[in-house]
């Protein structure tokens, strides 16, 4: 599952909701009991269940960028990816 930053109610800022989840398989193959005593007979099967995590939310801050204009097309992906750090922006004094 992806996680992708969110755009949230006001301007320059985003939230990054991330969680985990897994399937866990496993196979059995355990001698089969009636009440405390061992038959002959072996109890074998398949089963999984899911794992999920808690999603965990992160604020992030875009950096103001004053290279891109807000009318550029791609300027809302270049302020999420920012916001990631996944770019650096540099102060220009």
């Amino acid at each position: 599952m992806l996680n992708e930053p969110i755009a949230i109610s006001f301007k320059g800022g985003y939230i990054l909701k991330e969680n985990e989840e897994n399937v866990v398989t496993y196979i059995y193959d355990v001698p089969a009991m009636t009440g405390w005593t061992n038959t002959d007979k072996r109890s074998k099967g398949r089963s999984s269940y899911k794992l999920t995590t808690v999603p965990t939310q992160t604020r992030l801050f875009a950096p103001p960028i004053k290279d891109v204009v807000s009318s550029y097309w791609a300027a809302e992906d270049i302020k999420a990816i920012a916001a990631l750090d996944i770019i650096s922006v540099a102060e220009s004094n």
